[in-house]
């Protein structure tokens, strides 16, 4: 069995839940198995717009942890590919809200429980069945990182056929995603403001949050940015993010930051783009 640490760094800082999934009988895809982890795709009931919801789920044993979209230092990040469904126009993957892991690699974004990514399936024809035939690469970790694939397939059936056995779990996945927020607004979890400085040495982005309850935040820039954590000021709620790991040549202006404030068990999310 081929053993590896692969080194990817990506400026974040997160704390949030995952669900631990329930054990349903229906008509789920077969679970692949690899040491530590299992995975398959669950059906969900069609949405008003002829749209499917479906979901990936992982379970993982004892210790075993697997990644978040953006993993850190030294994780490794869920690839997907789609290209052998059929009737599929799109889908979109959601991300509950991961744990952060510091270890000797340094700090890693996943999940060390059970979790159901949240899928909404698009169709080419919404009055037909869609096939999702899903290729996954991924990599589970305990000690050491190991490398993982999967083959799922799942038919999502247009109407009434579908089946709902698994929509509450779903629902509970979609309900820990960090949802959408502006800069600026009210309410008790929010980023108050976000200022860039682009005369400091390294630049870095000033950004000011509220919350009445603990909190950590994500930074994420495009996927060949190498940012370091966002540090906490002294100044209560406010965080500053060097912008330094930049490849050569890297254009500031015009890049969106992806922001996210996480409690825990769900947050909000806002982009700001550099001036």
């Amino acid at each position: 069995m081929l053993l590896f640490r692969t080194p990817f760094r990506h400026g974040l800082a997160v704390l949030a839940i995952a669900w631990t999934p329930a054990a349903f009988a229906s008509d789920a895809s077969p679970w692949s198995k690899v040491e530590g982890a299992a995975v398959r795709l669950i059906p969900g009931s069609p949405t008003p717009a002829g749209q499917r919801r479906a979901g990936l789920e992982f379970q993982l044993d004892g210790h075993w942890k697997t990644y978040w979209r953006t993993p850190g230092d030294s994780g490794v990040p869920p690839v997907f590919n789609w290209s052998k469904s059929t009737n599929l126009a799109a889908v979109t993957v959601d991300w509950p809200a991961p744990q952060r892991f510091n270890d000797e690699g340094g700090t890693t974004i996943g999940y060390d429980v059970g979790v159901v990514l949240p899928l909404t399936v698009t169709p080419r024809d919404p009055n037909q069945a869609v096939t999702l035939d899903l290729a996954l690469d991924y990599a589970v970790c305990d000690k050491i990182c190991m490398p993982a694939k999967a083959a799922l397939k799942l038919t999502l059936p247009p109407d009434e056929k579908a089946d709902a056995s698994f929509d509450a779990a779903i629902a509970q996945a979609q309900a820990s995603v960090p949802v959408p927020a502006a800069i600026g607004a009210d309410g008790p979890l929010a980023i108050r403001d976000v200022a860039f400085d682009g005369l400091s040495q390294p630049k870095s982005v000033r950004i000011e949050v509220a919350a009445d309850k603990p909190v950590e935040l994500i930074a994420e820039g495009p996927l060949n940015w190498y940012l370091p954590l966002p540090q906490a000021a002294a100044a209560r709620g406010v965080y500053i993010l060097a912008l330094e790991g930049l490849p050569k040549g890297a254009k500031l202006s015009g890049t969106p930051l992806r922001l996210t404030l996480s409690t825990g068990n769900g947050g909000i999310e806002t982009v700001y783009t550099l001036p």
